[in-house]
């Protein structure tokens, strides 16, 4: 993490892969400490007291949602839940990692919310667009990106799309569905990524892809 000030325990904080370092304010500069994990990890069981000051503090701060009313409107509760707080991106703009996506918006208008297009950030499988090329159209959708070129779209995830915002949220395909393991099938989409599970029953068949956490670990967030 960023080094973050906490104001209940009064002391600076920074967390590492394996430890956890803190800083009182009571400190004199250039004094570090390393955060009570084994005390806490080890809960009622303990008969040790962490030294004052290390404590890890359980507390949990809630998570502002101001995109929350918009995303509802457009019925895109499936981005699912937040995984950070709200924060200002490189472009200046209000931004927001959620489960599936990414979301953002300007300052002062949080309910014209977009995606971001993170797939090919994160290295999702691609594949070049090509000609319609006599697809099953009881089975796939043809839908074209650059002139005559595109890309399949199963009619399960288009129909999951135009319920869920339209191509305009997804953003345009940029891979062919393909086999990801034994029980899921996947296509990648500009601003999101969504699986098949043909054995699941119907109303989960089609979910989005928890793409957030990636982001957030390659944003380092």
């Amino acid at each position: 993490s960023q080094p973050r000030h906490n104001d209940a325990a009064g002391r600076l904080e920074q967390y590492f892969e394996n430890v956890g370092f803190y800083h009182l304010d009571s400190d004199p500069p250039g004094t570090a400490h390393l955060l009570s994990y084994g005390v806490y990890s080890c809960d009622m069981s303990c008969r040790y007291q962490a030294r004052l000051g290390s404590e890890i503090i359980a507390k949990t701060i809630p998570t502002e949602q101001p995109f929350l009313d918009a995303l509802r409107g457009m019925n895109l509760a499936v981005l699912g839940s937040p995984l950070t707080q709200p924060y200002i991106a490189d472009d200046g703009s209000l931004e927001q990692v959620l489960e599936n996506a990414v979301v953002y918006a300007p300052l002062d208008t949080p309910q014209d919310v977009r995606l971001r297009p993170i797939s090919r950030q994160l290295g999702l499988i691609t594949s070049e667009p090509t000609p319609n090329q006599a697809f099953d159209p009881n089975t796939y959708l043809f839908v074209a990106v650059n002139g005559e070129l595109g890309y399949p779209v199963p009619w399960v995830f288009y129909n999951y799309i135009t319920a869920h915002g339209g191509l305009e949220i997804s953003g345009p395909p940029i891979s062919v569905p393909y086999r990801h393991d034994a029980e899921h099938y996947r296509q990648n989409f500009e601003n999101y990524s969504l699986e098949f599970a043909p054995a699941a029953p119907q109303d989960l068949q089609v979910q989005m892809v928890a793409l957030g956490s990636d982001y957030q670990n390659q944003a380092d967030l």
